[in-house]
């Protein structure tokens, strides 16, 4: 799966580094613990995050973490952070909520993926990750919910990712399980009692720009559908728009201002 991403929409992006659990000279990869061990996850995440921003350091904006069965539609995610500023520690995602009355805490789904800040990942890697006044230094604790631990302590603001109808743009399932969220299904039906997004029948923005649970095959036929069909007298909503690339830059800064929330 992770030789798909690479070679579809992985293309996309400005870089990448994948945390695999040991190096592999065909894809740009880096080994963040002693053996392949699913409990091992926050450590994985921390000696990865650590490492990339040694190295890249202040070179990017954003930093996005996101599973190797994930698909990123990177126009709608570059979209997205059009207009918000990378100074300010934020962090965006499908937020979770525990609605156990002794614990309300809220956390970021990890599968879908979450994108942070610079200014997040700089206090996350230099100040959080090795200090337990932050972060807890237990291997064995799931990441998603060990981050977003380490996160508020650190004072970062956490975005709940949706757009101006309240739709999420980060989808912990494929698209076609999400589309479809059936009281048959269980694990949206999960979904449902632990978010506080509205999911009805049609609950996914019609900006998505993050799929997860995303099969090797899955992930061809996205890219098809997404980059390659067309339908006869429909077509994107600012497409054929005819400006100088002055306007049509406004145009898309106010266009993301009013649908990204």
């Amino acid at each position: 799966m992770a030789y798909v991403e690479n070679v579809k929409w992985i293309e996309q992006k400005f870089n990448e580094s994948s945390e695999d659990k040991e190096r592999n000279s065909a894809l740009p990869s880096i080994q963040t613990v002693y053996k392949d061990d699913y409990f091992l996850s926050m450590q994985k995440m921390k000696n990865g995050f650590k490492y990339v921003y040694r190295k890249y350091g202040d070179q990017y904006d954003w930093y996005i973490k996101f599973d190797d069965d994930t698909y990123i539609v990177m126009e709608n995610l570059r979209a997205f952070l059009l207009n918000k500023n990378s100074s300010k520690p934020q962090i965006h995602g499908f937020q979770l909520q525990n609605k156990n009355e002794t614990e309300k805490e809220s956390w970021v789904q990890g599968g879908s993926g979450f994108v942070m800040s610079n200014s997040a990942m700089k206090l996350l890697t230099e100040v959080g990750l090795d200090d337990p006044k932050y972060c807890r230094q237990d291997e064995n604790v799931p990441e998603d919910i060990e981050i977003v631990y380490c996160l508020r302590r650190l004072n970062v603001t956490f975005g709940i990712g949706v757009d101006k109808h309240n739709k999420p743009h980060f989808s912990p399932f494929p698209a076609g399980e999400f589309a479809y969220p059936g009281d048959g299904n269980t694990r949206v039906s999960w979904l449902k009692e632990h978010s506080n997004y509205i999911l009805n029948s049609d609950p996914i923005s019609s900006l998505p720009i993050a799929f997860h649970y995303v099969s090797g095959s899955a992930t061809y036929a996205m890219e098809y559908l997404l980059y390659k069909v067309n339908v006869m007298g429909r077509q994107s909503m600012l497409a054929h728009i005819n400006y100088s690339q002055s306007e049509l830059t406004n145009k898309i800064n106010n266009y993301t201002s009013h649908n990204f929330v």
